[in-house]
């Protein structure tokens, strides 16, 4: 198979355009989960009386696209 340009990725035979994808993938999914816990932690902060405004700031300079 390697002589038909497969390679050995997480138990299967693929392209390297597969894994490109697939890395890809997994990486955007990993920053989505990153963001989504930041963002939760930022709105439970933003929800109290003595943290609120500041989480309030943090929420605005946030220019991650």
């Amino acid at each position: 198979m390697t002589q038909r340009g497969f390679v050995r990725h997480g138990g299967r035979w693929r392209t390297a355009q597969e894994i490109e994808i697939i890395e890809r993938t997994e990486r955007a999914a990993a920053a989505q989960r990153e963001w989504k816990q930041r963002l939760e932690r930022l709105r439970q902060r933003a929800d109290s009386r003595d943290q609120g405004d500041r989480a309030a700031e943090e929420i605005r300079e946030i220019s991650d696209p």
